[in-house]
């Protein structure tokens, strides 16, 4: 499913968007779509590896970890 979301950029920015697009031969759209994966894919990514290294840390000192505590 997908949802419509209408965003204002400053002019500054949609010059650029479309200088990258005209670039990589894709649309405006394309790109922002893109990126926008690319960065939400990496920020998860870097949620997963602290919580990873969270629990790690909490194991290794012997302390139980909260979402196993919690019964989640």
């Amino acid at each position: 499913m997908q949802k419509r979301v209408n965003v204002n950029f400053p002019a500054w920015m949609v010059e650029s968007l479309d200088r990258e697009a005209s670039k990589l031969g894709l649309t405006r759209q394309s790109v922002i779509k893109v990126w926008l994966a690319e960065r939400l894919e990496r920020s998860a990514s870097q949620r997963s590896d602290l919580t990873k290294a969270s629990d790690a840390g909490q194991e290794a000192m012997g302390l139980p970890l909260l979402d196993k505590a919690m019964g989640t």
